[in-house]
């Protein structure tokens, strides 16, 4: 049976359908009439199950029923028990409600003094207003002053701090120069060093040739002591006179004062030489020239020796002093 798509159709009609859908297919309404004998079936047990629901149901609604008469017997109970409290509640309100007059009037009273107290707080407030107005214009006052004083500080502490870096330059400048100082100082100390060095050397090297010098003097007075010896004893055997002694100019060297050493001429007592006609003459005081200005005395010790042998062999004629 062919249905028209999208269309509804009656129920009625419907089952009308399935019927005569199954009185053409046999095998299928067998099937049909097991499924409704089946379905029948379990229709019964399932009214046996709700008839038995049912006797529990009533017999619950019973024990219910009682228990609500019960609890309904309490809650009367209850409410009696809550309309004494309730009672005793309106009492305690009355006695409340009588407390709460005597307040009300000792409020009125209270809120008589409270607003005099208020309008003298008002009072007051207005004279701490005018205290605070006159302070604050004070204030003030003292804040711009103080503000200006400020600023003079601040000037006055940047003119210190352009002065500060002028005197840290000034510091650095003069440091420099310091240092340059005495670097240059320290140079000019190490050329002294070395200059006092250079002195110290020459002044030993001068007293050794002082040394030397007063050893060949102590020699020359030894020989001329033996000269004089020497003459005397000539003079006494042979009956000659001898000639006076004669100053001769004699090298002494200076070492009292500091730096280089100074030759200085002296005299010392010499006596006057005789030689032999037709000799060469006597070789004068040679003065040989050594470092420092010192000079050496050989030469004269040797021509005195000469001259005191010549002077032993001579004749008697004389000769005057070279």
């Amino acid at each position: 049976m062919e249905l028209p798509c999208k269309v509804l159709m009656p129920l009625v009609a419907l089952q009308r359908g399935v019927e005569a859908y199954l009185a053409h297919r046999p095998e299928f309404k067998a099937s049909i009439m097991r499924a409704r004998s089946s379905e029948s079936s379990e229709e019964v047990v399932r009214l046996e199950q709700v008839l038995g629901e049912a006797a529990t149901a009533k017999a619950q609604a019973e024990e219910s029923r009682d228990k609500a008469v019960l609890e309904v017997a309490a809650l009367k109970q209850r409410a009696q028990n809550q309309k004494a409290v309730l009672g005793e509640f309106k009492e305690a309100a009355r006695r409340l409600c009588k407390q709460l007059q005597t307040q009300k009037a000792a409020l009125a009273t209270s809120e008589t003094d409270a607003k005099q107290e208020l309008l003298a707080a008002g009072a007051k407030y207005d004279e701490l207003q005018d205290a605070l107005a006159q302070v604050r214009a004070d204030f003030e006052q003292r804040c711009e002053a103080s503000e200006g004083a400020c600023n003079k500080l601040q000037a006055e502490v940047s003119q210190v701090e352009f002065r500060c870096l002028d005197l840290q330059d000034a510091f650095t400048q003069a440091k420099s120069d310091g240092e340059q100082r005495l670097r240059a100082s320290e140079a000019k100390n190490a050329d002294l060093q070395n200059v006092i060095r250079r002195r110290e050397e020459q002044l030993r090297q001068s007293r050794r040739w002082s040394a030397t010098l007063r050893q060949e003097l102590d020699a020359e007075d030894q020989l001329v002591c033996g000269w004089k010896e020497f003459a005397s004893g000539s003079s006494q055997a042979d009956g000659k006179t001898i000639a006076p002694i004669v100053n001769e100019p004699v090298i002494r060297v200076d070492t009292s004062s500091p730096g280089p050493l100074r030759a200085v001429e002296r005299t010392r007592g010499l006596p006057a030489m005789s030689v032999v006609s037709g000799l060469d003459p006597p070789v004068p005081h040679a003065r040989l020239p050594q470092p420092d200005g010192c000079f050496a005395a050989g030469s004269a010790s040797q021509w005195l020796w000469q001259n005191a042998l010549t002077s032993s062999r001579s004749s008697s004629k004389r000769v005057g002093p070279y």
